[in-house]
């Protein structure tokens, strides 16, 4: 239902030569994400409507589970979206681009790749940031592991929910850690066990619908790689 919303507000916009603003707020606060929070929290300020902006914002502390700094990050992106009322984003001075670009330090949870678009615009460059974990070499393992292939279970994939990466009842093997990406090689899991388990899951509540890939790495010090589709 998020997913079939989420392509109601885009037609809405891109298909509709004059669309409701009241219409869009209304469905952005029926999706109930956090994400559409922040779009919405745009809307007020953009528009003006202060106490709707202090309305959702104490909405968003109390309904979602925020920790202090992502409070804080909130807190950043507000302050961010009030400084840009008024400004055009495509004719910034150097003192505006100068105060934009402090709001991607600090807590910038959510203000930090909005920064980072609008100064790619006036010729400032973020390379990607990807972190993949080191790969023990093939040669280097035990010999009694040299023709080994990894057997763990990743279930289920496609998935609308929560994914559990097992280790078979056949296997001697167990998990030691799991790392999962997104497709632009940035980290959104990671979760190192004390001592390793049979199984773990991945709770993806917090993150979008999309392609991720996971590195599983096993106490025989070896990594098995993969894909998982998450469809919301």
């Amino acid at each position: 239902m998020e997913k079939d919303a989420g392509m109601i507000i885009l037609h809405l916009m891109y298909d509709t030569l004059a669309y409701s603003k009241d219409s869009l707020r209304t469905w952005l606060k029926h999706l109930n994400t956090l994400d559409a929070d922040l779009w919405l929290l745009n809307e007020y300020i953009d528009a003006n409507m202060t106490s709707s902006a202090n309305q959702l914002q104490n909405e968003m502390i109390a309904k979602y589970p925020l920790s202090a700094l992502e409070q804080n990050s909130l807190s950043a992106y507000r302050n961010m979206l009030n400084f840009l009322v008024g400004k055009s984003k495509y004719a910034l001075s150097t003192t505006d681009l100068t105060t934009i670009g402090g709001f991607a330090s600090g807590p910038n949870l959510y203000t930090k790749g909005y920064v980072e678009n609008i100064l790619s615009f006036y010729g400032a460059y973020y390379p990607p940031n990807y972190e993949l974990p080191e790969i023990e070499e093939r040669n280097s393992l035990p010999t009694n592991h040299d023709s080994y292939t990894s057997t763990i279970l990743v279930f289920p994939n496609p998935i609308h929910g929560n994914v559990a990466f097992i280790v078979p009842k056949t296997e001697s093997i167990k998990i030691q850690a799991i790392k999962i990406f997104n497709i632009s090689g940035m980290k959104v899991f990671e979760f190192t066990a004390e001592s390793a388990l049979n199984s773990i899951v991945w709770q993806n509540d917090k993150v979008n619908s999309g392609i991720y890939y996971y590195h599983v790495a096993l106490d025989d010090n070896t990594v098995q790689t993969g894909k998982i589709t998450v469809i919301k």
